[in-house]
């Protein structure tokens, strides 16, 4: 069972292409709310069913609610030592990395997902703070300590049509610089992308498998095979985010969005308003009938992300087709839906 915490509603960085827009509230989850969490957790989550309890800090910023984290990390590895495995992780921007902070991920373990997109031009392009500067070089100075201490450290990368032309250029520069697992993900609610676009993403990506040849433990995502994702959707059942003022969403793209909250830490959740939102997932969308990369494709199955992007459920945008054919083109598919 994963539970993702959004410790804040704030960020210190004003990327371009952030699907949680640019004007985000500047609020952070209040001790009251942060142990009403705790003990929605330990009440919801099923250790006699669940060998794992994953938890992820998200935002905003994760780490500009330090103090936080570091609540739930003490209560959860208190109430369940020795009773169940408890998995952090964390998916951060590294600005705000300091010395302590920095020790704390250490000496928990806490996986960390770190955003770069690259060389010092495109990630300054597109992640800079509020007054304009780039924030490359504090980001890259405190990634490289963390993959000193953790070499599978993971890179989120994030492209669009203003970057995909420098795509490969960016992960050979990660790769030079001592990471191995890369994961770059498409900017699907970029509008802008066409035939040419797609065309110069397949050169790229052509471009870094030959890259990979001279780094044969690296995995970078886009030229792996495309994997199960299955035809219908769990959020709300396997996965919860508990949204900073205590509200719970079914995925991380519903957060902040009132029409997706699906019940709170206070009354626990509304099965009646998450099943209506699931039973979209169980509907085929005509577009895609007679598709035999259906269970591979998130415009198939995620109608919540279709309807944040197209308006509608069962319309995803072409985008997400578009890119489920090129990956299926250049590396196919893997027939173990358990990988």
């Amino acid at each position: 069972m994963a539970y993702t915490i959004w410790t804040t509603g704030a960020c210190n960085l004003k990327c371009k292409y952030c699907y949680e827009g640019l004007d985000k509230p500047s609020l952070n989850m209040t001790p009251s709310v942060a142990e009403e969490a705790l003990k929605f957790i330990i009440f919801d989550f099923d250790s006699k069913k669940d060998d794992l309890l994953l938890i992820n800090f998200h935002g905003g910023e994760p780490f500009l609610n330090f103090k936080l984290i570091q609540y739930f990390v003490t209560k959860l590895k208190q109430y369940y030592t020795n009773k169940k495995e408890v998995v952090f992780t964390a998916t951060t921007n590294a600005t705000l990395l300091d010395k302590e902070i920095i020790d704390f991920i250490i000496k928990e373990n806490i996986e960390i997902t770190v955003s770069i997109d690259g060389e010092k031009d495109t990630h300054d392009q597109m992640r800079p703070f509020y007054n304009g500067q780039g924030s490359h070089d504090i980001v890259m100075k405190n990634t490289l300590i963390l993959r000193d201490n953790f070499p599978d450290i993971r890179i989120r990368m994030t492209y669009n049509t203003e970057t995909v032309e420098q795509l490969s250029r960016n992960v050979k520069y990660l790769l030079y610089k001592g990471f191995l697992t890369i994961a770059p993900g498409i900017d699907s609610f970029d509008s802008k992308w066409t035939e040419n676009h797609m065309e110069t993403l397949k050169n790229e990506i052509l471009s870094i498998k030959k890259y990979l040849k001279d780094y044969p433990n690296a995995r970078v995502g886009l030229c792996e095979k495309m994997r199960y994702c299955g035809k219908e959707c769990n959020g709300g059942i396997k996965s919860k985010h508990i949204y900073y003022n205590g509200s719970i969403y079914p995925c991380m793209v519903t957060g902040g969005h009132e029409e997706f909250i699906i019940g709170d830490v206070f009354t626990g959740i509304d099965v009646a308003k998450r099943d209506s939102l699931l039973a979209y997932s169980m509907k085929v969308n005509t577009i895609c009938e007679g598709c035999d990369l259906d269970i591979f494709c998130s415009g198939a199955r995620c109608k919540i992300k279709n309807r944040l992007k197209s308006g509608h459920y069962d319309i995803p945008v072409s985008i997400e087709c578009n890119l489920t054919n090129l990956i299926y083109s250049l590396n196919g598919v893997s027939l173990n839906i358990f990988t």
